[in-house]
């Protein structure tokens, strides 16, 4: 089951242009979905997002934690460590907020199973951006 992490930027457009132009999937705005919108959206496949990152995502952590409450109340528990895989990516840029949102889809290729019970989160990632 992937899990997704969000970041938030703030980018002037031609910073944003810079950065995005040319790159990845545009699916907004395009000639047949919402010319004229004010807002972007760009997909990167997982070759494309590790194309474009390079080796800046190679070695991401992440901890495995057990859910915690249910009846018996329960608090999580950290129970390990695994390897984190960027699946795709998807950039959405506004040029009236100047807000760039770039959401990760990551999903867990070592470490602990998945397991009823058994959810994850993110360690090292936020090192990168």
């Amino acid at each position: 089951m992937p899990k997704t992490v969000k970041f938030d930027e703030v980018f002037e457009h031609s910073e944003f242009e810079n950065i995005f132009n040319g790159k990845g999937v545009v699916t907004q705005p395009t000639p047949t979905n919402k010319p004229k919108s004010t807002v972007t959206i760009i997909e990167f496949d997982k070759e494309k997002a590790l194309e474009f990152f390079g080796d800046e995502f190679k070695g991401l952590t992440g901890n495995i934690w057990s859910r915690g409450g249910r009846a018996s109340f329960l608090r999580s528990q950290m129970l390990g460590t695994t390897e984190v895989k960027i699946n795709k990516l998807l950039v959405t840029y506004s040029q009236n907020s100047m807000k760039c949102s770039l959401k990760f889809e990551v999903y867990q290729t070592s470490g602990f199973g998945w397991g009823v019970g058994f959810g994850w989160m993110y360690k090292n990632i936020d090192e990168v951006w």
